[in-house]
């Protein structure tokens, strides 16, 4: 239950009506009146009751808003990501006429007034989201987009991802979000251990099972990811942390290595493309005509659609689908010989039926039975020929060993 920014949290809805009810007369003290309309429920993994505030009713809802942060009952991104992006994407159209297409301001300016305008409001809360590949390709689809825009360059200058980032001295936001994670984590780490914050990132459930088919990415699990991907020890991260400046320089040197190796592989993997593209020749097998790169084929597709009509093969024609027999059409060859079987069971003869049947399931297993007990003589015969071609050439071998002592008795018969 949230009213303003108050929000109350219970295991049990007997708890929650009893909180709501405390909540509701001590305001009353003071002088203050719970707005019924604007303050909602939401229950998550258990069936939803209705709490009442003065014998008034509130609305069960599956998302609510609290502190800027949208929470949904699904626990996901989803209506967060779609918010951010809607809200940041109204602060960049804000400025469009009085900074992004003026001439006045530099490059380096509008840049720091996007860091300062819109991306404060993208990344929003960030440091707590734990997002999964859909909800970082999103992002950064939308960063480029206003990074490009701000360059004034259209996608027909077929200027790659990499090149923007450096142009404009950029990280992605995936990265972005990463170093307010951890720095967020390093101000958990020097709270102290009985404060909210640091129990619910740290803390343990004593009682419940989490489920086994694909459970929810929990921030710590996220955490680990990027520890273990900068090459930082789990259990000594804390003691780097309990320093701010040098937690703080640690990450900046991190997250500056990860990025310079992730552009320079984008690179290499752009450089190894466009060498391969080149290579990649493709030729017209009636004439001259050759072309390369990734539409080469295409280009040779439709030379020989234009060039080479006439010696193009055809298509061979559309097989005759009426039944000979009576005035049925079917649809296909399947359906012809379906209806041969089922209707023309006296036409024996195999002249009569327009195509080759398609042997039944009685028929295909007698056929499997019969391959099966000629297996056994077609091993016997090749067990025979190979012993054949094995006499035989030992009886080759006799032969030209014989060969030269038969020659010499025939020089010693010589006069």
């Amino acid at each position: 239950m949230f009213a303003d920014d108050c929000a109350l949290v219970a295991e049990t809805p007997e708890d929650l009506q009893q909180l709501v009810d405390i909540f509701a007369s001590t305001s009353k003290k003071f002088g203050l009146n719970v707005n019924k309309d604007k303050t909602n429920c939401m229950f998550v993994n258990c069936p939803e009751r209705t709490i009442q505030i003065e014998e008034t009713p509130l609305e069960n809802v599956p998302l609510f808003k609290y502190l800027g942060t949208h929470i949904s009952k699904a626990g996901d991104l989803n209506e967060e990501i779609t918010y951010r992006i809607k809200a940041a994407s109204k602060a960049f159209g804000s400025l469009y006429q009085k900074v992004w297409n003026t001439h006045d301001l530099k490059l380096h300016t509008k840049l720091r007034i996007y860091e300062t305008v819109v991306l404060s409001s993208l990344l929003y809360s960030s440091e707590t989201w734990t997002p999964h590949n859909r909800h970082k390709k999103r992002l950064n689809s939308f960063h480029q987009r206003c990074l490009r825009t701000i360059m004034k360059t259209n996608w027909q200058d077929c200027i790659p991802n990499e090149e923007v980032l450096e142009k404009c001295q950029m990280l992605e936001i995936d990265e972005m979000i990463e170093i307010r994670r951890l720095r967020w984590a390093g101000h958990l780490s020097r709270m102290s251990e009985d404060r909210t914050p640091h129990q619910i990132a740290f803390g343990e459930l004593k009682n419940g099972k989490r489920d086994r088919c694909g459970p929810k990415k929990r921030w710590l699990d996220e955490l680990r990811v990027n520890l273990r991907s900068h090459k930082i020890n789990e259990k000594e991260w804390r003691e780097l942390a309990a320093e701010r400046d040098a937690w703080k320089g640690k990450i900046r040197e991190v997250m500056q290595k990860k990025h310079t190796t992730k552009i320079d592989s984008m690179k290499q993997r752009r450089h190894e493309r466009h060498e391969r593209e080149e290579t990649d020749i493709w030729k017209c097998p009636l004439c001259e005509f050759t072309r390369c790169g990734r539409k080469g084929r295409q280009y040779v597709q439709s030379h020989l659609s234009q060039a080479h009509k006439d010696q193009i093969p055809q298509k061979p024609a559309v097989p005759n689908l009426n039944c000979t027999l009576c005035p049925f059409v079917a649809a296909n060859p399947g359906g012809l010989s379906s209806h041969v079987r089922f209707k023309h069971r006296h036409a024996n003869d195999n002249s009569l039926r327009p195509i080759k049947l398609i042997p039944t399931q009685q028929q295909q297993q007698q056929q499997r039975r019969q391959q099966q007990q000629q297996q056994p003589q077609q091993q016997q015969q090749q067990q025979q020929q190979q012993q054949q071609q094995q006499q035989q050439q030992q009886q080759r071998q006799q032969q030209q060993q014989q060969q030269p002592q038969q020659r010499q008795q025939q020089q010693q018969q010589q006069p």
